[in-house]
């Protein structure tokens, strides 16, 4: 399908066994297609198919979507390995990097260690000012609309520092719009980061966790989620 090409586009949403149809009440181009997608992909339990009209009326394509909205949401519970979401890793120095990590599978030796399937910086031993980087994939949302995520700092001591960035239009990383440091936390704690784009911008969220040396410890983070609406917390 060339990218130029304009069709009319509507989503066939099934909710608990009720079938309702929406249709897009414009021509869009592809990329617009893909964001309607984002503003109408319901609940966890509501399936999503799309079907493409050409401007006879013909249909070109009918499909379901349910795949799209994983991969194309930007949200991650890492029950699969983090590359299904699109997320990467970029490498740290000295083996300071981000571990996926699934205790239900193979228990930690270390009791601070939380349970379940997240992603991991083992802290301990490293100089300080060592960098590690969890890459969202690129996103477009349109407006206001919110980054939602869990994370977990363990340890005697704070086990360093989380910063979050928001990288726009591939431009540069600029300065951390959220951080954490210092603490150690109980449990897992909830976070929340608005986020305000308008298209055609695109942007891309990224986790830095930070060494401070002496310092040991756990940075984890979970449970992303990218929500179609303004931070409520």
């Amino acid at each position: 399908m060339p990218e130029n090409s304009w069709f009319q586009a509507g989503l066939y949403q099934t909710t608990r066994g009720h079938r309702l149809m929406r249709t897009i009440p414009t021509l869009l181009q592809l990329d617009h297609i893909v964001n309607a997608i984002y503003h109408w992909r319901g609940s966890a339990e509501s399936r999503l198919t799309m079907w493409l009209r050409d401007v006879n009326g013909k249909i070109i394509r009918d499909f379901d979507t349910s795949v799209w909205h994983f991969r194309t949401s930007g949200g991650c519970t890492f029950e699969e390995h983090y590359s299904s979401c699109g997320y990467s890793v970029a490498l740290g120095t000295n083996g300071f990097t981000w571990e996926q990590v699934n205790t239900w599978e193979k228990p930690p030796m270390d009791a601070t260690v939380p349970t379940g399937s997240f992603m991991l910086v083992n802290s301990s031993g490293f100089a300080s000012g060592q960098k590690a980087h969890l890459l969202l994939p690129v996103l477009k949302e349109n407006d206001t609309h919110c980054i939602d995520f869990h994370y977990h700092m363990s340890g005697r001591t704070s086990p360093g520092a989380l910063n979050v960035y928001v990288k726009v239009n591939g431009g540069p990383q600029g300065n951390p719009v959220w951080n954490v440091s210092g603490v150690v936390t109980e449990g897992w704690v909830r976070a929340e980061l608005a986020i305000s784009t308008f298209w055609p911008n695109f942007y891309q969220i990224i986790f830095e966790a930070v060494s401070v040396k002496d310092h040991s410890g756990y940075i984890a983070v979970d449970e992303v989620r990218v929500l179609a609406h303004p931070c409520r917390m």
